[in-house]
């Protein structure tokens, strides 16, 4: 009996030594199930925020061309403004230059004026200076 003794003495052992380890494994099993969890929980994290960014992304790129495109339209406002500026600058050059050319015409025409009266002044200060130089030439 001792024998059987000893021997369900070891099996006793044995079992404890299995139920520790079937314990220790259980705390294992535990705490890896409790790591998995926390780690699922952060990649359901951040696909919510993946989700988020691309939702951002979809969002901005959408803001993005749509300001681009209204940047385009201005764009072409500011040349086609640019190209009625540039013909007012050519029509106002025309005007210009014709307005100059009447001015340089004024002024050769009162230059000539000037000189006519300048001319006439002097044929009447000669035609007094001969009328005095006759005056003054004694009687013969």
């Amino acid at each position: 009996m001792q024998k059987w003794t000893a021997v369900i003495a070891k099996i006793a052992n044995a079992q404890s030594e299995l139920l520790l380890e079937i314990r220790s494994s259980e705390e294992k099993r535990v705490s890896v199930h409790g790591s998995l969890k926390s780690l699922q929980e952060a990649i359901d994290a951040i696909d919510d925020e993946r989700a988020l960014q691309k939702e951002y992304v979809g969002y901005s790129l959408k803001v993005s061309r749509d300001f681009l495109a209204r940047l385009s339209v201005l764009k072409q406002q500011c040349y086609d403004d640019l190209s009625v500026i540039e013909d007012d600058l050519t029509g106002l050059t025309v005007k210009l230059n014709n307005l100059m050319k009447e001015k340089k015409k004024y002024e050769k025409l009162v230059e000539s004026i000037e000189l006519s009266e300048r001319a006439k002044l002097r044929r009447q200060e000669d035609a007094e200076l001969d009328d005095r130089i006759i005056m003054a030439r004694p009687l013969r």
